[in-house]
């Protein structure tokens, strides 16, 4: 199974962001430009001192932005600069041009305003506020005099609602297309999930079923009571490795899924810490010296102490445990089971684990880690597994930044690699 991906979609916090970098765009190019003009047209004080204002009222969205009240910024700038609009068209005429501002109003507010009541009210607000403005303007001279530039003035009060209206309708299309992206990658991760979680479910209903339906119908055997002492316990052998096999498959899947390892929530579980990986081995060899004495294998720790990495306890020992189990299924009487390590990069320490046994073609072990082709095979001792093991060891590999691989060849033996950063 592949490593899933950390991408998740908030529609809330999108807008929420968007409208940030929008407004902070435009607000600081708007704050240079009245600034500017205000140079331009300093001849006329009013007018020079009201681009001043204007300059000042994007600063404070600024650092309202900057200190998170973003919510404030939202309401205050498309409401300042309509208030400031109106005054300067009835102050100033329309000679200047500044009645085109009120279509940014009008964009930023239709654009950004999540409810549709107030999006409808600016709407009906910035339209009325125009038509007055232009009825007034008709019939009324300006009340302060006007700039010496006023004809560059007019161009610029012309051209920059048309570029500033460019720039946050070329942002907000930008967010979206990036928003839809991140959709379609989330629907994908949805659907791999969902797929998942089929086809662990029907391995659970088979896989278990079937030993519990074989253990079931050995008991039925056992309750004739006409079996000889050696059929017996040839009986009790194969209910104990059933039990086992069922006992192992669900311990695979409590200790993958009782994490909560899925999605985005897999991340924030993961407790790495600094591991020695000579103790670590030490342990799981401990915990299948029974096994490896009934089988007659030697287990052998190669691994010097103080080789440390950084991995998650509970992951890296479950890698450990369905490796070492695996060694042990696959090898023969007389065999052995070596732990060693070598180093992949100084970032990296690989831990291998070697069995002398039965070994794979390239085929069986291109299908390991496949949930849609797992590959299960019986061990030398006619022991049965679910082909779960290495998936979930695969995806915990990940998990902690590592890898997982494994190398094989028929009668040749196996060895399986697990890379931890160092």
């Amino acid at each position: 199974m592949q490593k899933k991906s950390a991408i998740t979609f908030d529609r809330i916090a999108f807008a929420k962001k968007s409208f940030l970098k929008v407004m902070n765009l435009v607000s600081i190019v708007s704050a240079i430009l009245a600034l500017l003009t205000a140079c331009i047209g300093h001849d006329s004080h009013p007018y020079a001192w009201s681009l001043i204002a204007l300059a000042g009222i994007f600063v404070i969205s600024l650092a309202l932005n900057y200190s998170g009240k973003i919510v404030i910024s939202k309401y205050l700038i498309p409401w300042t600069t309509t208030v400031w609009i109106t005054y300067m068209c009835l102050a100033f005429g329309s000679q200047l041009g500044i009645q085109n501002y009120l279509v940014i109003a009008l964009v930023a507010l239709t654009i950004f305003a999540r409810s549709k009541a107030y999006r409808l009210f600016s709407i009906l607000t910035i339209i009325g506020l125009t038509v007055c403005i232009n009825i007034y303007q008709r019939f009324n001279p300006p009340i302060f005099p006007l700039p010496a530039a006023i004809d560059f003035l007019f161009v610029l009060n012309v051209v920059t609602p048309l570029g500033i209206i460019t720039l946050i309708c070329w942002n907000v299309l930008s967010d979206a297309t990036n928003a839809q992206a991140l959709i379609e990658k989330q629907k994908e991760e949805l659907l791999e999930s969902n797929h998942f979680k089929d086809k662990v479910l029907s391995i659970i209903g088979h896989d278990m079923r079937a030993p519990f339906n074989s253990a079931k119908g050995l008991l039925l055997l056992l309750e004739r009571e006409a079996l000889e002492k050696d059929e017996k316990e040839k009986i009790f052998t194969e209910i104990h490795a059933d039990i086992d096999l069922s006992l192992q498959t669900l311990d695979n899947i409590l200790n993958w899924a009782s994490q909560g390892y899925y999605g985005t929530v897999m991340n924030a579980k993961i407790n790495k810490k600094q591991l020695d990986i000579s103790k670590l081995v030490a342990k799981t060899i401990k915990s299948f010296s029974h096994l490896a004495k009934q089988k007659n294998v030697e287990l052998i720790n190669a691994i010097e102490p103080s080789n440390l990495v950084w991995g998650d306890l509970e992951q890296v020992s479950f890698v450990l445990r369905n490796l070492t189990s695996n060694a042990l299924k696959f090898s023969h009487t007389g065999q052995q089971v070596t732990f060693a390590i070598s180093h992949d990069s100084s970032e990296k320490l690989v831990i291998s684990i070697s069995d002398e046994g039965q070994g794979m073609t390239q085929e069986m072990v291109s299908s390991l880690f496949k949930i849609n082709s797992r590959f299960s095979k019986e061990g030398t001792a006619k022991e049965k597994g679910s082909g779960l093991g290495l998936i979930f060891c695969k995806e915990f590999a990940f998990n902690n930044n590592g890898d997982l691989w494994i190398e094989s060849r028929p009668d040749q033996g196996t060895t399986a690699y697990f890379a931890l950063q160092r």
